[in-house]
């Protein structure tokens, strides 16, 4: 089992080079180890015998999930990713920097892996099936989509990065309940609706892997 510490080490490498980032923060990188241990923390993956977090989700819900990598990013039609690629004036697009024609080629290609995983996932009948569309599992090679090179995943953790910055700090204010609300719930939700959910024992246990990976 690769310990996430391990392959976290290995692509801020990468994402420390990579232009017009902001990935130096500090504290975003310990919203990010919050987000991506409350999401796909090392129990979750070892329960369904995968050895890193760049993997389409295990959960598959009646209207299907492109849920993907340590922060679950989605990839479909009315995805964050989504908005920033066809609205050239999303504010994503400036908001420190902006975002490199790496970044932006990348954001291309996993909304192209969101849609794949939309059309295959619990297909295994569909002309164009493969493993690596399905959910993930204990199947080898399930879930794991065209992404993984450490490259991609260096971008994701970059992209990722500043998504997160500007959830947290713009959409936010800087409020961690409002931002975790924005997160799982979007920000259609209301805080009433968070608290509503946040009784739940599965979000009782995402809420305290959040916290406890939080260190402010």
């Amino acid at each position: 089992m690769v310990n996430g510490q391990d392959w976290r080490e290995v692509t801020d490498k990468l994402v420390q080079s990579a232009t017009q980032n902001i990935v130096n923060d500090a504290f975003i990188d310990q919203l990010y180890n919050a987000v991506s241990h409350a999401e796909m923390g090392p129990q979750y993956l070892q329960a369904i015998g995968q050895n890193h977090p760049y993997i389409r989700t295990s959960a598959a819900p009646a209207g299907g999930s492109s849920a993907y990598g340590p922060l679950q990013m989605t990839g479909g039609s009315g995805s964050m990713v989504s908005s920033i690629v066809n609205d050239p004036y999303h504010q994503l697009r400036k908001y420190k920097g902006g975002f490199s024609p790496e970044e932006l080629e990348y954001m291309d290609r996993f909304l192209l892996q969101g849609q794949n995983f939309l059309d295959y996932g619990k297909e295994p009948n569909k002309p164009g099936y493969d493993v690596k569309y399905d959910y993930s599992s204990k199947i080898p090679g399930s879930g794991a989509g065209d992404l993984s090179s450490l490259t991609d995943r260096a971008l994701y953790d970059s992209i990722g990065k500043k998504i997160l910055d500007y959830e947290f700090n713009q959409q936010a204010g800087g409020d961690t309940s409002l931002f975790l609300k924005n997160w799982k719930m979007g920000s259609g939700k209301t805080m009433e609706d968070f608290d509503k959910w946040s009784t739940s024992k599965e979000a009782q246990a995402y809420i305290q892997r959040f916290n406890a990976n939080l260190v402010q």
